[in-house]
Order: structure tokens, then sequence, then C-alpha cells
């Protein structure tokens, strides 16, 4: 029996967050969907408690993303920075008969050949890490500028029907956008 109210709460709150979306009051939603209007004022907590521990549990996730991102990033530096050492190092000539140091020579080609291979695999690395090279990979800062420019988006899209479409079709226009359900969109059905 309780799954059976757990199920039902889950959908009342997914049909109360679409009339959120839409700008409707307590009392609204209560008569829309025929519940006593303090079982929505509890449904409403519920919904900003999960939405809130939702923003905090995305942040502690950034924080420790980008904690490893710049260890990472400090490691491969490190590494480069070694890797143009040895590049750069000039080995000692030492006279045979007393050890004495003559003179210097470079590192062979060889050697100055593996050195740039592993700075250019470092490079790559790094911009693998930086996602540089995958961009239809959907990362973090997509999302949040996404999640901002979509009130932005929909005001435009009301402003352009404010704009073009005649006064008698405005209404029946701006209606049909209100019950666009989103989260059925994303669910992909």
């Amino acid at each position: 029996m309780s799954d059976l109210r757990s199920l039902k709460a889950t959908e009342r709150r997914k049909k109360i967050r679409q009339l959120i979306r839409q700008g409707l009051k307590g009392v609204e939603m209560s008569e829309r969907l025929g519940v006593d209007e303090s079982t929505i004022s509890e449904d409403i907590t519920i919904i900003r408690d999960e939405n809130a521990q939702r923003i905090l549990s995305n942040k502690s996730f950034l924080d420790r993303e980008i904690d490893n991102t710049l260890k990472a990033l400090q490691n491969l530096s490190d590494l480069e920075e070694e890797s143009w050492k040895i590049f750069y190092k000039q080995v000692e000539i030492r006279d045979s008969n007393n050890g004495n140091i003559v003179g210097y020579k470079e590192a062979d080609s060889e050697i100055k050949l593996a050195v740039l291979e592993k700075i250019r695999q470092i490079n790559i690395d790094r911009a693998k890490l930086l996602k540089l090279l995958n961009p239809t990979q959907i990362n973090i800062e997509k999302m949040v500028y996404v999640e901002k420019m979509m009130p932005v988006l929909i005001n435009k899209v009301i402003n352009v029907v404010l704009d073009y479409i005649p006064k008698e079709k405005q209404v029946e226009l701006l209606e049909k956008l209100k019950i666009i359900d989103i989260e059925e969109v994303t669910d992909g059905k």
C-alpha cells in the first residue's frame, strides 16, 4: 500500500512541477489536481528540498572535478618540464686520462626525438583533460549555460509571439507553449 502512495505522490509532484513552471499558485494547483492545499504545500516543500539537494550534490561534484583536474594538469606540467630538461641537457665530455670535464655535447637525436614525442603526448593528454579534443562531449559548463539560457530563450519566444502573432491567436499559442511537458521530452517519450 505504501508503494502505491509513493507512486501517486511521485506522479503528483511531477504534475506540480509542471504547474509551478506554468506559474500557478498553491490554491490553483489544489483545484486542478483535486488535492488538499496542505498536500500541495508539503509537496512543494519536498520539491524545493530535492532541488536544493541536487544543487548541493552538483556543487560538491564540481568541486571534486575541479580539484582532480587541477592536480592532473599540474602533474602534466611537471612531467613536461622534466621532459624539456632532458631535451636540452648536455652530456659531459671527460678526458680519458684524468676524468676531468673537457667540454659538453648535446644529447643524441634519438633521445631528443623520444622526448619530443613524450611532450606531444603530454599536450594531447592536456587537451583531452580540458575537453578540447572532443567537442561533442557534454560537460558541466555546457549544462550550466543551457540552464541559465532557458529562461532567456523562453522570454524571447514569448516576445516574438506578442510582437508577430495576431492578438486573437496569442492566448492560444501561449497556452500551448505552457503545456509543453519538458520532463516527457527529456525522458525520450
